[in-house]
């Protein structure tokens, strides 16, 4: 019984922070469209569970339509669930290393090499990493590729190929979260992978008045929207419309 009141706990803690970063999705997309339309848009939680609706986009004059959001965060089908013991550590130890240097609220992505996920890190190696992600907040960088990070440190770029840094004011800390792979594929793959996740789940019918918002982690460039756009026009993409929203690369509309 305690064993399941802990993974309760951790799911809805997890669910908590899932909630606080796809607002901030929906506030940023709400102020884009706000800054080119002139509208007063703000993002509502839709408070039936289990419904298609995530957010609202409201008017807070009632002069513009209301919009229905559905949220997915792309990378999504990287993430691990469930940590391992070497997992867990890793994130509270570098985590509480990242409070000494970091003052934003942020969200920090590793994408870890095989070794990097299997064996335990030492504090040196912490200590290195947590150095570097100090450094990218303090430059305002969203992301650092293996070649970067190898140019850093070889040691290092051995255990992680790719970090990320998204701040996300409505987390109460600094959150760290470790996905399953360096390599990040530049053909569109993850946009479309998003949406047909999504179309699966709801349909072609349960989409049509759905606009989806797909939030980029910091993660996500204009070569991989491009190269998205050539393969697929946007007569062929389900829901009322799609968008690609990113702190860091702007939003873009799909459809």
């Amino acid at each position: 019984m305690l064993q399941n009141g802990g993974e309760n706990a951790g799911r809805l803690e997890y669910m908590d922070k899932t909630e606080h970063i796809e607002r901030d999705f929906c506030d940023h997309l709400g102020l884009y469209i706000n800054a080119r339309t002139g509208a007063d848009y703000y993002a509502d939680k839709n408070s039936i569970e289990d419904d298609d609706v995530d957010f609202f986009l409201v008017s807070r004059s009632g002069g513009f339509p209301r919009h229905s959001l559905q949220v997915v965060t792309i990378p999504f089908d990287y993430a691990l669930r469930e940590d391992r013991d070497s997992i867990g550590k890793l994130k509270s130890n570098l985590s509480i290393k990242l409070k000494e240097c970091v003052q934003d609220r942020c969200l920090v992505t590793l994408f870890l090499s095989q070794s990097g996920r299997t064996r335990r890190w030492n504090a040196a190696e912490i200590d290195k990493l947590a150095s570097l992600v100090c450094q990218m907040s303090a430059s305002g960088s969203p992301s650092l590729s293996y070649a970067s990070i190898r140019s850093y440190s070889p040691e290092l770029s051995d255990l992680v190929h790719r970090v990320s840094f998204f701040p996300s004011p409505a987390l109460e800390e600094v959150v760290v979260s470790v996905v399953m792979g360096g390599f990040i594929p530049q053909g569109g793959e993850r946009i479309a992978e998003a949406i047909d996740k999504k179309r699966r789940k709801y349909g072609m019918e349960g989409t049509k008045n759905i606009s989806l918002v797909i939030g980029a982690l910091g993660l996500v460039g204009h070569a991989e929207i491009e190269a998205f756009q050539q393969t697929h026009p946007p007569a062929t993409l389900p829901f009322h419309e799609v968008w690609v929203v990113s702190l860091y690369d702007g939003t873009v509309q799909l459809k």
